[in-house]
């Protein structure tokens, strides 16, 4: 991203990168404000100042960063991030072959959200799909009781990390993986279900041969 910044009062504010935070108040806005009121809007959420200190700006720097943003927003692409380097962690992406029982369901209850819901916790989603990497460079085992609390340090994640990972997992949704899943894990319960009936029958058996 190629920093722009604003002077207001002789102070120099730097716009920063658009994060998973601002993006969803972006989504919120979109349709409520006018065309004016979104890009100050924009501003004032990537670099601190009020909306009454925007109008107050030179017209030039304000005109200059709108214009910057909008094309930034505009131009956010679906490159794929295997890993990134998030506030001194490496973050890689999950191990989808691999997956445990209980990213599986984590995962799977989060897309069964409606719309709104998966669109305002985007952050979460990416700390489902992202986990540390330890010193032996590989991931950390899952646990799901972390999965807020990264959350919550991904609100300020850059949203290019985010575009990426969705068009990687839709392709890969849309292909293989939730029909996989699901298959195998019907699969795995008719198996269970056959040798849970056929452990019943044969305990029924035995009953029945030492009552005669």
């Amino acid at each position: 991203m190629v920093k722009q910044t604003i002077t207001y009062k002789d102070k120099v504010y730097e716009i920063q990168e658009p994060s998973i935070e601002l993006w969803v108040k972006l989504d919120l806005y979109k349709d409520l404000l006018s065309e004016e009121g979104f890009v100050i809007k924009i501003i004032s959420e990537s670099t601190g100042l009020t909306e009454d200190e925007i109008m107050d700006a030179d017209w030039f720097d304000i005109m200059q960063v709108a214009n910057g943003l909008t094309e930034q927003l505009l131009q956010i692409n679906d490159k794929f991030h295997n890993e990134f380097v998030y506030d001194g962690v490496k973050y890689r992406f999950i191990d989808l072959p691999n997956l445990t029982f209980g990213e599986f369901i984590d995962i799977d209850t989060f897309l069964n959200k409606n719309e709104a819901e998966r669109k305002a916790q985007l952050n979460f989603l990416m700390a489902l799909f992202y986990r540390p990497v330890n010193e032996n460079g590989e991931l950390e085992k899952y646990d799901g009781k972390k999965i807020p609390i990264v959350a919550e340090k991904f609100k300020n994640l850059p949203v290019k990390y985010v575009h990426g990972a969705l068009g990687f997992f839709l392709h890969l949704e849309q292909t293989l993986l939730k029909p996989s899943l699901r298959f195998f894990i019907l699969l795995k319960w008719e198996r269970m279900k056959k040798k849970w009936n056929k452990a019943k029958n044969k305990a029924f058996q035995n009953i029945g041969a030492g009552s005669v």
